[in-house]
């Protein structure tokens, strides 16, 4: 009994002191990749930090956040800032290396386009998040954005923007002005002043951790794959009409107007980017290759009939930016035309592979240049 109470007491100590062991055994990501909910900003950055996840292939990367929770590569940032992306998993991308991300393999690109000019490219900054949206990102903006000088900040859209949206609007409180002044995340708990229980001890063991995905498998069948396991919401879009749908995404959006307000005070550009997922996409190409009628978009003078077949965030974001005359990247474009799409995607049909990465710091790098030389960009608005 001593013998195997040595051995349990030595492997329960060795999981906890090994973060890298117990994630490889527990086949596990972070959710939050790192983030901690936070009485009042919601999520809290990991500042400084440096977190485990599991890659596409399966293996476990170093995720790397800087003192602004910025996620940063293996080589140190230039000093000169330049972009600043905002976005949600699917631009914070953990499960690639950042080196392998959109962002790093565009500056990587530009760079290579300066070097025949003797020029560098200032610093581009993945500030993405879990859970981002514009709400989130205007909450968050005086303590985390607003202390760094950029000269463009890229908010990027995906359709998981407009149910993030929903799930931390439920939790932001607002002055009498509408401006969100705080958020809490909905997994807070109050810290309560009993002492923890023998059970509660129990199922905070690594080893049982370990244990119960091997027995749920045993009794009820297969679990869920690591590289899915981290972007599984509970969502509630799905139980509201189509007509209210509408109504919240275009609410999900509001926040951009204060946002770029707060950026053009500090001397930068706002431009969103839109990014589909592998469902609106094939969506989006059922509507074209049927004919169906553009999407025509509510104003304060004229309310649209939307059924549910026609409604997607990618249409109502466009229309957005249209109306209030926001740069605008529309990366869906490309997608659009592609046969097979999904190969851009990872499994989970949300983030993206590396040939997608590849293909937005591409289209992002097209974008800029036709801006830059006073012609329209091939992407449409």
């Amino acid at each position: 009994m001593l013998l195997l109470g040595g051995v349990i007491f030595s492997a329960e100590y060795y999981l906890r002191t090994n973060e890298e062991a117990s994630a490889k055994l527990l086949k596990k990501a972070d959710r939050d990749a790192g983030w901690k909910p936070s009485e009042t900003m919601y999520l809290l950055s990991p500042a400084s930090r440096t977190v485990k996840q599991f890659s596409d292939s399966g293996k476990l990367i170093d995720v790397r956040y800087d003192e602004n929770g910025f996620r940063i590569g293996r080589a140190a940032p230039t000093q000169k800032n330049h972009i600043l992306f905002l976005g949600d998993e699917c631009t914070l991308a953990t499960n690639v290396e950042a080196e392998q991300t959109f962002i790093a393999a565009w500056q990587k690109k530009q760079d290579q386009h300066l070097q025949q000019f003797s020029l560098r490219s200032g610093r581009f900054i993945n500030a993405a998040q879990p859970d981002g949206c514009p709400l989130l990102w205007l909450l968050q903006d005086p303590s985390r954005f607003g202390r760094t000088s950029v000269q463009f900040v890229l908010c990027v859209l995906t359709p998981q923007s407009f149910e993030n949206d929903f799930r931390v609007r439920r939790t932001v409180t607002f002055d009498e002005q509408g401006i969100p002044i705080s958020g809490n995340h909905p997994y807070v708990r109050p810290v309560e002043s009993k002492q923890p229980t023998q059970f509660d001890s129990l199922f905070q063991s690594q080893l049982v951790k370990l244990g119960l995905p091997v027995l749920r498998e045993l009794f009820l069948g297969g679990g869920v794959p690591a590289d899915q396991a981290p972007l599984l919401k509970s969502f509630g879009t799905d139980l509201i009409s189509s007509t209210e749908q509408e109504f919240l995404a275009l609410l999900a959006l509001e926040p951009l107007i204060e946002l770029r307000k707060s950026i053009r005070s500090r001397g930068g550009k706002m431009i969103l980017v839109y990014l589909s997922d592998v469902k609106e996409i094939a969506k989006l190409q059922r509507e074209k290759s049927t004919k169906k009628l553009p999407f025509m978009l509510a104003t304060d003078s004229r309310r649209a009939v939307i059924s549910e077949e026609t409604w997607n965030y990618h249409d109502v974001v466009r229309n957005y930016a249209i109306k209030h005359q926001i740069r605008f990247c529309d990366t869906s474009v490309f997608f659009n035309q592609q046969q097979s799409p999904e190969e851009y995607f990872s499994k989970d049909g949300i983030r993206l592979s590396l040939k997608g990465h590849q293909k937005i710091a591409e289209l992002l790098m097209e974008y800029f240049s036709a801006k830059t030389a006073g012609s329209q960009p091939k992407t449409k608005k």
